[in-house]
């Protein structure tokens, strides 16, 4: 087993178990196991391999890495390597936790995210409502909740470069494909000496945090995909809003 399999590994039935029963106490998602997010590795320098590639929407270049922590602030998977100019959505499906799903979760089991993914039952992705159902009551309220129990995701990738500032303005040179697989070893590095760190503190640390909107309404990079769900996804996405609000009107 090399130190990625030791230190950064999706967790088995029965952790899985754990966590979703934590999160059911804490936030009323008694099915959630993890939080996904994407966040960008940003370079310092144009890469001289394709550099225009990593040119991302937020005007820098970067590398994508798709980060699925738990409620405890450890990263649980990881997909690194994408340009940062493409969509999140469109790099969590070549992930292998999206193509083999039956891998990672048991049944009724699922990640929580933004809507820069769409909503999938059977990939097991649930996003917020977006405009303009989350302008409506219940929705908004369901939201919230969402947003509260994902918040740990944030902080993950406000701890990870906070740690790391590496990170924030990385100086390795892009020059070709080998040269992108070395940047990809170095976050995987950065990773794994967070999860030491984490698995050893397990408390909510005080570096800088990532912080963004908790308005799902708010007009930022959202897939279009998310508005074209089916109903059987929606439907599931129901039960789960009704549970957390029955839950919310006990806690």
């Amino acid at each position: 087993m090399n130190q990625a399999q030791l230190y950064v590994y999706w967790p088995d039935a029965a952790e899985r178990r754990r966590i979703s029963r934590r999160n059911g106490i804490n936030f009323g998602f008694g099915g959630c196991v993890g939080n996904a997010d994407g966040t960008d590795i940003v370079f310092a320098d144009k890469p001289p391999f394709h550099g225009e590639v990593w040119w991302s929407y937020k005007k820098r270049y970067g590398m994508k890495a798709i980060l699925v922590c738990d409620d405890r602030r450890l990263i649980r998977f990881a997909h690194i390597g994408d340009p940062a100019s493409v969509h999140d959505s469109t790099s969590w499906t070549t992930s292998d936790i999206w193509r083999n799903p039956e891998s990672y979760f048991s049944p009724g089991q699922y990640n929580i995210t933004d809507s820069g993914i769409a909503l999938k039952r059977r990939r097991g992705v649930l996003i917020p409502y977006i405009a303009p159902q989350c302008n409506e009551r219940s929705n908004a309220k369901f939201n919230l909740r969402l947003s509260q129990a994902r918040v740990s995701n944030e902080h993950v990738n406000g701890l990870l470069k906070g740690r790391f500032q590496t990170l924030k303005g990385l100086r390795l040179k892009l020059n070709d494909a080998s040269s992108a697989k070395r940047i990809v070893e170095w976050v995987s590095a950065c990773i794994i000496l967070h999860n030491i760190v984490q698995g050893r503190r397990c408390a909510q640390d005080d570096l800088q945090e990532e912080h963004w909107s908790d308005d799902e309404c708010a007009d930022f990079d959202v897939n279009p995909l998310a508005m074209e769900t089916s109903s059987y996804s929606q439907d599931w996405r129901k039960t789960i809003q009704e549970e957390v609000l029955a839950w919310s009107s006990f806690s």
